[in-house]
């Protein structure tokens, strides 16, 4: 996922989250936290995957 729409990801829950009348402010912030940190850790395994695939390419390209 790319980064741009891994945060238009995060601000459409966010807005989601927001307007959910039960949650208190407490709650929207440690659910947030708790999304931000499931996004990142999805982005940088991505970034991981999409590193190892051209590190491979270029080493079979170089051989």
């Amino acid at each position: 996922m790319q980064s741009n729409q891994t945060a238009e990801l995060s601000e459409f829950l966010e807005l989601v989250i927001l307007r959910a009348s039960d949650f208190r402010q407490i709650d929207v912030e440690k659910t947030m936290q708790s999304l931000r940190r499931f996004l990142l850790k999805i982005f940088l395994t991505y970034i991981k995957r999409k590193s190892f695939s051209f590190l491979r390419t270029f080493e079979i390209q170089v051989k």
